[in-house]
C-alpha cells in the first residue's frame, strides 16, 4: 500500500480533480471517505509505517532508534511498548492536515472561495486511533 502522505498519489487523486473543478468554476469538491478504502485508518495494513513516516516520527521524538533497529514488522509493537502510539498517530494526522492545507491553498489561488467538504460516518474527534487521516481532512 502506498504511503498516505505520498504527494504523487495525492496529485492524481485530489489535486488534479480539484484544480480542474476550480478552473471550470465549480464551487467545491465533496470527498467521500469510504471505510473499505481507508480502513478507517486503523492499525495494520491500512496504517502507514513506511520508513519516511517512521523516521520523521523518531526524529521528532529525539529517539536514538533507527529504521534498522525497529523494522516495519515490529513498529506497532515498539510504539505501544514505548507508549508512543498516540504520538505517532498525532504526527501522521498533523502531517496529513498540513499537506491537505497546502493543496487547498493551491486550489484557492484559482478560486478563493472553493469549498472542500468530506463525509465519513462514525468518526469523532477523540477517535484518533481510527481516523487520524479523516480527521485531518
Amino acid at each position: 500500500m502506498a504511503c498516505p502522505l505520498e504527494e504523487r498519489v495525492l496529485e492524481q487523486w485530489l489535486v488534479k480533480p480539484a484544480l480542474e473543478c476550480a478552473t471550470e468554476g465549480s464551487d467545491g469538491l465533496l470527498i467521500d471517505w469510504e471505510p473499505y478504502a481507508t480502513g478507517f485508518d486503523s492499525a495494520g495494513s491500512w496504517l502507514c509505517f513506511c520508513d519516511d513516516c517512521f523516521v520523521k516520527f523518531i526524529q521528532s521524538e529525539g529517539s536514538a532508534e533507527t529504521v534498522e533497529t525497529v523494522p516495519a514488522s515490529k513498529r506497532v509493537e515498539w510504539l505501544h511498548s514505548e507508549d508512543l502510539w498516540e504520538a505517532y498517530l498525532q504526527l501522521l494526522h498533523d502531517r496529513y492536515r498540513d499537506l491537505l492545507q497546502g493543496i487547498a491553498a493551491r486550489v484557492r489561488e484559482i478560486k478563493p472561495d472553493f469549498i472542500f467538504s468530506t463525509y465519513c460516518p462514525f468518526i469523532t474527534p477523540e477517535w484518533l486511533s481510527q481516523g487520524w487521516r479523516i480527521l485531518a481532512a
